[in-house]
């Protein structure tokens, strides 16, 4: 934690950091110091040098704007307005470079029922372990009280003299609290007013809004009042979901009339394509708008690599006390205890958790001999249907089938041979597949196949659930091109055929003259406007060099590829 400060480290931070920030009371936002970090690094690393010895002054370094964001409209006091520190930019990258450090040992400091700002965590893991708590409750009709406790103004509350003494208790040497010192005890800050700032303010206690560090202390002050409600508990003192597909549709309207009609309720009268399509990768000839319903489901799905993954977590382990019977989970036959709604969307994902993993054998406690994939490709229940369908045992981990002395074909195919006859051929296959397999003493390892670095990510499922297989180079050229962002959906409609032309009016009921109005011999349609119309054909001959007429086919899209 104390060690000395290294270039790596701090062009590490640097470029951890947004570039594009509002501007601090120095002026310069920290883009400039990524753009140029090759002229400054060697001045940003003297002043963590002179830090490390303690010899830094961090006046003016530490000055900060605060400017007030209103929580709502027509804000008039205080409490109305959310306020958001400006910090210097050296400010920040010391701040950042103590954060990197300090977050390395947060997980280690904060206990499991702090689920905010820690890598690995996320706030909604603490809505899941409430919501299943409460399900169950209710359905046990189980009399209680819910106590939500809410921190007011939690930054600007923290008293420095505990903050350094709880840095203290967890162990931190006086070096360090010196560096936390120096980073929030000596600020100043202006209120920007109208754009103005107002006089420079010593400030008394808090950390600042912004500060990379803030989040962290703010966590090490809250685990003293978490640790203090879990003693009161034990001395008596006290004793989130998949969407239905009405919601789906209906957000998909609303976004859908916004994109084709600004907003206008038209019951998908001004579409001029698909939906789904519109949705479609880009690669795949769409314009890549979010699929709602894929990437609810790519969101919940990263809960079963959670499942998987971080078995010590509190929300974890209230789903195994609810759901789990020996050690088997209830997903894996009939529940005969109610499920939460949220459960049951989650229980709902599954079968693309089991498509999207991959598993390397360790010691087979965990991976579904017949479901999982971690023999190959594919899973031995579709590779081998007939004897899985055959089979009374299809839960089976592979633990329990395969020990040291080898495979336990008994308890893989039964001890009824009978119902076996005609399968001889399969069964020889099975055990060739199997014959290299042997137990090992670590856990299973799981993989996601769909990420290239086999972890889960919710992107990497998005896009496998989105992605239709098929591929249109042609149309994902455009999105290369220097020119507006409207002349390129232009283009993309004109490829897809579906600009707004006459022909295409008259299929949708519109009555009119259909002839096109500018050489007044055929009906106006994409092919013809651009590649058949005479005036279309002399502006290309005229503008665009080495295309000749009869280079122009009747066909738009031939004509692109030229």
């Amino acid at each position: 934690m104390t060690e000395p400060f290294n270039i790596d480290e701090i062009k590490q931070a640097v470029f951890q950091l947004g570039g594009d920030k509002a501007p601090s009371p120095d002026g310069f936002p920290l883009r400039f110091y990524q753009v140029r970090w090759d002229t400054v690094k060697e001045d940003i690393m003297r002043l963590f040098q002179e830090m490390f010895e303690g010899r830094l002054s961090t006046n003016p370094i530490d000055y900060t704007y605060i400017c007030l964001i209103p929580k709502k409209e027509g804000a008039t006091r205080a409490n109305d307005y959310r306020p958001i520190s400006l910090l210097n930019g050296i400010q920040k990258i010391l701040s950042k470079v103590l954060a990197n450090r300090l977050e390395q040992v947060m997980d280690n400091l904060i206990s499991p029922s702090q689920s905010a700002f820690l890598k690995g965590r996320n706030i909604t893991d603490a809505y899941v372990t409430v919501a299943e708590l409460l399900s169950w409750g209710n359905k046990k009709a189980i009399e209680g009280v819910t106590v939500k406790v809410d921190f007011e103004k939690a930054y600007d509350r923290i008293d420095w003299s505990f903050l350094f003494r709880i840095l203290r208790w967890w162990g931190f040497d006086d070096k360090w609290c010196g560096w936390i010192e120096q980073c929030v005890c000596h600020a100043k800050a202006a209120i920007l007013i109208n754009g103005e700032a107002t006089n420079w303010i010593k400030t008394k206690r808090g950390v600042r809004q912004g500060d990379p560090l803030s989040s962290f202390l703010f966590l090490l002050v809250a685990e003293c009042l978490s640790r203090l409600t879990n003693e009161a508990i034990r001395n008596n003192l006290l004793k989130v979901f998949k969407a239905p597909n009405w919601a789906i549709k209906r957000i998909e309207a609303l976004r859908r009339d916004f994109f084709w009609t600004s907003g206008l309720n038209s019951a998908g009268k001004g579409c001029l394509l698909a939906w789904k399509n519109i949705c479609k990768s880009k690669r795949e000839g769409g314009l890549g708008i979010l699929d709602v319903g894929a990437m609810n489901c790519a969101l919940l799905t990263k809960w079963w690599w959670k499942f998987q993954q971080a078995p010590h977590l509190q929300w974890n382990r209230v789903i195994r006390d609810l759901y789990y019977i020996r050690r088997r989970p209830l997903m894996e036959g009939r529940s005969f205890r109610p499920q939460s709604h949220w459960w049951k969307g989650v229980l709902s994902l599954k079968s693309i958790f089991k498509w999207g993993s991959t598993y390397k054998l360790g010691n087979g406690n965990s991976i579904d001999f017949w479901l999982d994939r971690w023999c190959g490709e594919t899973t031995l229940g579709s590779a081998f249907p007939k004897i899985y369908q055959i089979s009374n045992r299809r839960y089976l981990k592979v633990s329990e089938v395969l020990t040291e002395d080898g495979w336990n074909w008994n308890g893989i195919f039964g001890i009824d041979s009978e119902i076996l006859i005609g399968l001889e051929d399969d069964i020889a296959e099975l055990k060739d597949r199997l014959s290299h397999f042997y137990l090992g003493q670590s856990p299973d390892q799981i993989f996601w196949r769909w990420s290239s670095n086999r972890l889960f990510s919710v992107k990497s499922t998005y896009l496998a659930l989105t992605d239709g297989g098929t591929r249109d180079p042609g149309l994902n050229e455009i999105w290369g091109l220097h020119i507006p962002l409207k002349v390129k959906v232009f283009c993309w409609l004109a490829l897809k055929k579906r600009l707004p032309t006459t022909d295409l009016l008259a299929k949708r009921g519109w009555v009119g003259n259909t002839v096109c109005v500018l050489c007044g011999v055929e009906d106006e349609s994409v092919d013809h406007l651009f590649t058949r119309c005479v005036f279309t054909k002399f502006i290309i001959v005229m503008e665009v060099t080495g295309i000749q007429v009869t280079d122009l086919d009747n066909d738009v899209i031939r004509v692109w590829e030229i």
